[in-house]
């Protein structure tokens, strides 16, 4: 090999590790959090890096938050921007979401935010069938109902805004509804994302993170916690916490899971410093 061919290939080598450590340098992550309604998500959410912006589906979702942190969102640590009042026969939600979605992304704005979440996943794809609902029109489906060329759409936009939300230098949480499932093979009834069928295996495959909330009974209040790991009938997984790193019941705290997992927990510059 002659000498310039053996520097070409280490310049690219070096190229690939540069590009590798700037990435990981972020100490960004992202998780799937999936649990019963009611069993504290979007707390689990306010518990990450500010500042935080919420998107919220979910009807009156955040009630929680403005009661547990009243002076954060007042102050604009955490931001709450509502989506929840769409409709099957005119729907805008999504369209307006994804316009707003893509002018953060193009103009650097969630780099600027140390929590990124969507609330939930369940209605963030209920927007987005009531949409893409409209194209059957001419087959004469019900409002709100896919036509089955209005699948694939749907799996290709939700995979991409995952993907490309989580390329930014933000703590991103997609929290999502969960329901009881039967295994086809065994029989067995697992607790399973509440999504429609494919996108339960792709959807989950798109994060590193893979918790679910529960909520235990105790001797005078009940206990929530994170699963990372299988448990019973519930399906999660961990890549930060592998070897041990966490618990198998770890309380809802996301900055206390990056200091376990040596990533940084740091707070952003508020977003009105000079407010």
């Amino acid at each position: 090999m002659q000498d310039k061919d053996f520097l070409d290939l280490r310049e690219r080598a070096r190229s690939i590790r540069d590009m590798y450590s700037e990435q990981a340098g972020r100490g960004r992550f992202s998780a799937l959090v999936m649990g019963l309604r009611g069993s504290g998500k979007t707390s689990f959410v306010c518990t990450g890096p500010r500042p935080i912006l919420i998107d919220s589906f979910d009807p009156r979702g955040t009630v929680v938050v403005e009661r547990m942190y009243p002076e954060e969102v007042a102050k604009g640590d955490i931001l709450i921007r509502r989506w929840w009042d769409d409709s099957t026969k005119r729907p805008r939600v999504f369209r307006e979401w994804l316009a707003q979605w893509e002018k953060d992304i193009r103009t650097g704005f969630l780099n600027h935010v140390g929590t990124y979440a969507i609330d939930s996943y369940t209605t963030f794809q209920d927007a987005l069938a009531n949409m893409l609902g409209t194209q059957g029109k001419s087959a004469k489906l019900e409002p709100g109902a896919l036509a089955q060329s209005a699948y694939q759409p749907l799996y290709a936009t939700v995979l991409d805004v995952v993907k490309m939300t989580s390329t930014q230098d933000c703590n991103f949480i997609l929290t999502a509804h969960t329901l009881p499932t039967q295994d086809e093979l065994t029989g067995e009834i697992m607790i399973d994302i509440d999504a429609f069928s494919r996108m339960r295996s792709k959807l989950p495959a798109m994060f590193t993170e893979k918790y679910v909330m529960i909520v235990e009974a105790g001797a005078s209040e009940s206990k929530h916690y994170i699963l990372t790991r299988p448990y019973r009938k519930y399906i999660a997984s961990t890549q930060l916490g592998a070897g041990g790193t966490f618990d198998l019941k770890e309380p809802p705290d996301i900055k206390a899971m990056l200091r376990k997992a040596n990533m940084p927990d740091d707070d952003k510059p508020s977003l009105f410093e000079e407010d």
